[in-house]
């Protein structure tokens, strides 16, 4: 089980501080500035809600949300780009250091605040239109991406690790 003592300072620093990285995404993906205060601020709220309410058994998404407490500005006000360099950074880290399972685990949780955070600011109009704009919704992708998290991802992992195991068999056999 992975914790914050699994990472150097710096790794830790920035893996507690993923559900940021994904908000800076989020909320940089409309940038039109009649919107945009509104916008954030509904997006601020959707993503404290999606943080404080999520329930995982994950020792390390329980470490990750209980260090979650205010977005640091420095990460507030990131382009998008940066945000995403440091999503896959994060990513990189949780196939380094953690278990496949507990990986999963992580990228599942980013993802849920991802998609909620871009819902809480929803395109709807007395019930028309998009739950999610197509910004949006593109920076969701970009975030799976950058996270691994695709499905793509998933399963080459998942054979990765079933292709591993029968080799452990194999080796124990001989």
């Amino acid at each position: 089980m992975a914790n914050a003592s699994t990472f150097s300072k710096r790794e830790w620093e920035l893996i507690k501080n993923a559900p940021s990285w994904v908000y800076a995404a989020v909320s940089a993906a409309d940038t039109r500035q009649e919107k945009a205060t509104l916008r954030n601020v509904k997006e601020l709220k959707g993503y404290q809600a999606a943080v404080q309410t999520y329930e995982s058994r994950c020792e390390l998404v329980q470490a990750i949300i209980a260090n979650t407490v205010d977005i640091p500005t420095n990460i507030k006000k990131t382009r998008l780009d940066d945000a995403i360099r440091n999503l896959a950074k994060i990513n990189d880290l949780l196939k380094k250091k953690v278990g496949r399972a507990e990986g999963e685990d992580v990228r599942d949780f980013l993802v849920a605040i991802g998609q909620t955070t871009a819902e809480a600011a929803s395109e709807k109009v007395l019930g028309i239109g998009e739950k999610v704009s197509e910004k949006e919704a593109a920076v969701l992708d970009k975030v799976r991406n950058a996270l691994g998290a695709t499905s793509e991802h998933k399963r080459a992992r998942m054979e990765a690790d079933l292709a591993q195991q029968k080799e452990k068999a194999r080796d124990n056999n001989q």
